[in-house]
């Protein structure tokens, strides 16, 4: 066979030598495998991940709770200065909570 007739070549010729790059797939002949064992998982590796993913998902669900929780404070702190702001613009000097005696 010429190189040329390789280069041009269709049908046969092309399921043959895919065939035999199959066979020696199947074989486990290094370096022509990769994907094969690439794609392969060991039994503990899934429980790991699955472990990971649960300790993420709690990770960013505590994130989640400290910012509502930071964003619920705020917005209630500028609410009560808004008030005190409001009472004072009409001129009123009693604005704070009352403050209440101490019992004797």
């Amino acid at each position: 066979m010429s190189s040329a007739h390789n280069v041009f070549s269709t049908g046969t010729e092309t399921k043959r030598e895919t065939r035999d790059l199959l066979n020696i797939s199947q074989r486990g002949s290094p370096g022509v495998n990769i994907m094969n064992q690439s794609t392969k998982r060991e039994p503990d590796q899934g429980h790991d991940d699955e472990r990971d993913r649960r300790a993420t998902n709690i990770f960013l669900l505590i994130g989640f709770l400290v910012i509502v929780g930071a964003g619920i404070w705020l917005v209630d702190a500028m609410i009560g200065r808004k008030k005190i702001d409001d009472c004072l613009a009409q001129g009123r000097r009693n604005c704070s909570a009352p403050i209440e005696a101490p019992a004797r």
